[in-house]
């Protein structure tokens, strides 16, 4: 049986298509055919048509146009309440009525209920999977998190999630990880990263790349990505770029000097993203070059790698690869100061070509 608010729905529906076709009291009658100028339109003599039965006594309901005698959208006041939906947008709709056509109000009446049917189905989906989300986090907390602190995996807890991931806690691979979870510290990944890294790619738009919220749909994921890492550069750069928060604390700008050495030499160096090309070899250049100006003893520097330094030394290694005279710098550019005395110093250490004259030159290798 049909509920009361499915009834008022179709009586107003009903008595809105009615009052746009009903006749007017203002407009002229045809004439019959084959009466004289005085004779007005009959009503039809056929006693098959009957007329269109509504439902008795609706609760609320539209007032007819022919009642009033002008044609006008019905009374905002008259329409069914709204028992589900966010009264806000109802209130919205109540005021549309004055200005929009009828057709329109009947449309955006009944497309309502389908819209916000369709958003109440994703909102609670979207529920199901942070609940089933944080289940599974809570599954990877060793005994000491839970006592610490069960919103963050630490140490242990993150090198068992790892391997059952399928991936190398102690190399590249991990920085795969920790960028879908978007880790913002050392050793530590928390509840809110875990689950808003997973549920994005679990609500994907395109439902073809959906990953389901499934430990051995996480590790396919995992390993397809730990794949494209090196053949990717967009992808690459992604992750390279949350490696920054990665390594550093979360209250401090900037990534320890000794981190960001070690961070280098995972990415930049052979085995995943090499920055070296057929003449120069980069990374140890560059490793060398902010020893001298910022060491001041061992694994003690004067200063860390902010965020606009860590992102722009990929960019300037990118460069660097297919153009190792350095002739795309310019120091008009936007380049952090660091790298323009990394190009001066290996200009006049003669490791790259310099310009002389408008013209370059090789320089000694």
């Amino acid at each position: 049986m049909a509920s009361s608010d499915s009834i008022d729905s179709r009586v107003m529906v009903l008595q809105l298509f009615t009052s746009c076709f009903q006749k007017r009291p203002d407009r002229t009658q045809p004439k019959s055919l084959g009466q004289g100028d005085g004779a007005v339109e009959t009503e039809s003599e056929d006693t098959n048509i009957q007329p269109l039965q509504t439902p008795s006594q609706p609760r609320n309901h539209a007032k007819s146009s022919s009642q009033s005698g002008t044609d006008r959208p019905p009374d905002p006041e008259s329409l069914p309440k709204s028992h589900n939906a966010d009264e806000s947008k109802f209130r919205k709709l109540k005021s549309a009525v004055k200005s929009k056509p009828k057709s329109v109000l009947v449309f955006m009446y009944l497309a309502r209920g389908e819209v916000e049917t369709e958003e109440s189905r994703a909102a609670e989906y979207k529920k199901t999977v942070e609940n089933k989300l944080g289940q599974m986090f809570d599954g990877f907390l060793s005994n000491q998190d839970k006592v610490a602190d069960k919103n963050v995996m630490g140490a242990e807890s993150i090198e068992n999630y790892m391997n059952t991931l399928g991936a190398d806690h102690l190399s590249h691979e991990a920085f795969v990880v920790l960028e879908i979870v978007k880790a913002e510290g050392i050793g530590q990944i928390s509840r809110d990263g875990f689950v808003a890294g997973w549920s994005k790619l679990a609500l994907e738009t395109d439902r073809s790349l959906r990953v389901p919220v499934d430990i051995s749909a996480h590790k396919r994921h995992v390993q397809s990505c730990i794949e494209k890492l090196p053949h990717d550069p967009s992808y690459f750069k992604q992750v390279y770029q949350r490696v920054f928060f990665v390594g550093k604390e979360p209250q401090v700008k900037a990534m320890d000097t000794p981190v960001a050495f070690v961070f280098w030499e995972t990415l930049l160096g052979p085995e995943l993203h090499p920055w070296k090309t057929p003449n120069i070899d980069w990374l140890r250049l560059w490793k060398t070059f902010i020893d001298e100006v910022w060491r001041i003893e061992e694994d003690k520097y004067k200063r860390g790698v902010n965020k606009d330094m860590w992102n722009q030394t990929l960019e300037f290694a990118n460069k660097t690869m297919t153009d190792e005279t350095l002739s795309f710098w310019s120091e008009n550019q936007a380049w952090p100061g660091i790298i323009d005395d990394f190009v001066a110093w290996c200009q006049r250490g003669g490791f790259v070509a310099t310009k002389k004259d408008g013209m370059e030159v090789d320089g000694d290798q």
